[in-house]
């Protein structure tokens, strides 16, 4: 997806309710290793986008069920923040943090 080599349809689509969509799904996960999510939305996240919502919701789902996967306690936190704005344009910033075990150093690489 970096690469701009992404063959999905742009459509316009509501960020939030694509995020929340794919965090309560992760809710649940969190709870039953008794570990704490928490989803941090800046309020200045344009009400609509366009991009794939589909694709969107699969790297979120992804990112989020790895993170709780392997953090057996403390927490997991997404927080999606407007990196950079112009006219109509705004670029929108993804982070999964937790306080799991990490990469080993010799797998960063990789």
């Amino acid at each position: 997806m970096q690469a701009g080599k992404s063959d999905s349809p742009s459509v316009a689509f509501d960020v939030r309710e694509c995020i929340q969509r794919a965090a309560s799904l992760m809710t649940n996960h969190a709870l039953f290793k008794g570990i704490a999510f928490f989803v941090g939305l800046d309020p200045e996240l344009p009400a609509r986008v366009l991009g794939d919502p589909s694709r969107l919701r699969q790297v979120l789902f992804s990112l989020i069920m790895n993170a709780i996967r392997f953090t057996d306690e403390g927490q997991v936190t997404v927080c999606v923040t407007v990196a950079d704005e112009k006219a109509q344009e705004a670029t929108v910033r993804f982070e999964v943090r937790d306080t799991g075990t990490g990469i080993p150093d010799e797998r960063i690489g990789r």
